[in-house]
């Protein structure tokens, strides 16, 4: 989940177009979306609490088959994966190694294909404010 930290983000509800800013709840986007929005600074990655309340998550926190199977649940909940009860800690760590090694794919193999506005390389158009108010 992402929650919006600046500016605005146009979030699409069905065919409702619905503005997202700092004063709303937290969200859910595809995960290259969210990782989009995170990387240019407009959103943050939150954890949501049971009693409603949220903390930032600050990246993946360094793990191995040496903690609980507990702190390996939270973690592969942060990258949005679940464990069926039996899962080994080894299969755990493999699992999440897996999703990051797959994340990674895919953020270097997106690099540079998203087109901003002014990425084209084109000049604005200049202009002089005094001929707007004749």
């Amino acid at each position: 989940m992402i929650k919006v930290i600046q500016g605005v983000y146009g979030f699409r509800d069905g065919a409702v177009l619905r503005p997202k800013t700092i004063n709303d709840e937290p969200f859910e986007l595809s995960p290259l979306e969210e990782q989009r929005l995170v990387a240019r600074g407009v959103a943050e990655y939150v954890q949501v609490h049971t009693d409603g309340s949220t903390s930032a998550v600050v990246g993946i926190p360094k793990y191995d088959a040496e903690m609980k199977a507990d702190e390996l649940r939270a973690i592969g909940k942060l990258c949005g994966l679940s464990f069926k009860a039996g899962t080994s800690k080894v299969e755990m760590v493999a699992a999440i190694d897996a999703f990051l090694a797959e994340q990674d794919k895919v953020e270097s193999s997106t690099v540079g294909t998203h087109a901003e506005p002014g990425d084209d390389n084109e000049e604005l158009p200049s202009f002089n404010p005094a001929e707007a108010v004749q």
